[in-house]
This record gives C-alpha cells, structure tokens and sequence, in this order.
C-alpha cells in the first residue's frame, strides 16, 4: 500500500485548502449572479461568468498537480494526521453541493427570463403588425378648433 509522505500530505492539504477558498468565490459568485439575472443587469453578469471562468482555470490547475497525491491517498485510505485531508474532501463535497444548487436556481431564472424576453419581443412584433395593417386607416387630418370648415 502506497501511504502518502507528511510532505505529500501537507502538499495536498494545502492544495485543497486552495481549492476550498476557490469554491467559496465560486458559490458568492453564484450568488451575485441570482442577483444580476432578477435585476437583468447583462453586463455585470457577464463579468461574473468571465471571473467564474478565471477561478475554474485555477482550480484545474490546482487538480492537474495534486491529481497523483489524491490517487495515492484515496488507494491507501490514508486519513493521518487527525483526518485533515478527510475533512478538507467532505467541505469541498459539501460547498459543491451548495455551487451545483445555486446554479441550478440561476439556470432556471435565466430560462424564466428568457421566455418573458420572447414573450414582449413577440407582443412588439404583433404590435408593429397591426400597426403596419391599421396605421394609414385611422389617420385624420389634424383640424383646430377654430378653423373654419
């Protein structure tokens, strides 16, 4: 069995302590998007997704180092030094829990946005419609009141 290094461990603790600050940004960023999607404020909701975007690189980086010490450890079962590395693992589980739940919230907004967008855009082009039909039909000759006929 394969037992990690206290080095490796504390190179792998310390990596998901980074990933865990990550994925707090991530999940306030979640938040702030709920916002920008009910107030329809696209720019600053773009902004979020870019900077969402930025900390996902981050933390696959963060994955492609720790990825040989996170195989060793799980294969050697090793939770030493007062299961720290455990700990770690199950408040990444849970804050993922959390990120998938609000994007899943802000997905269905977006979509509940979306439909009341098509849904005016569609009232705009029956309007110009009838408007086109009717327009010429009901126009009258401005008259003034004082204007003999």
């Amino acid at each position: 069995m394969n037992k990690l290094s206290l080095e490796e461990e504390t190179k792998l603790k310390e990596n998901y302590q980074k990933e865990l600050k990550l994925y707090e940004s991530m999940f306030n960023i979640a938040l702030k998007q709920e916002e920008m999607i009910q107030s329809r404020n696209l720019t600053q909701l773009l902004s979020l997704i870019n900077q969402r975007k930025e900390i996902i690189n981050k933390i696959n980086q963060i994955e492609q180092k720790i990825l040989p010490l996170k195989g060793k450890w799980t294969e050697a079962k090793d939770y030493s030094l007062g299961g720290e590395v455990s700990l770690l693992v199950k408040k990444l589980s849970s804050l993922l829990e959390k990120i998938l739940t609000q994007e899943q919230k802000n997905s269905s907004l977006l979509k509940k946005s979306i439909r009341k967008v098509n849904t005016d855009l569609e009232h705009i082009q029956k309007g110009k419609a009838l408007h086109k039909a009717y327009g010429n039909y009901f126009k009258a000759k401005p008259r003034f009141m004082d204007q003999v006929t």
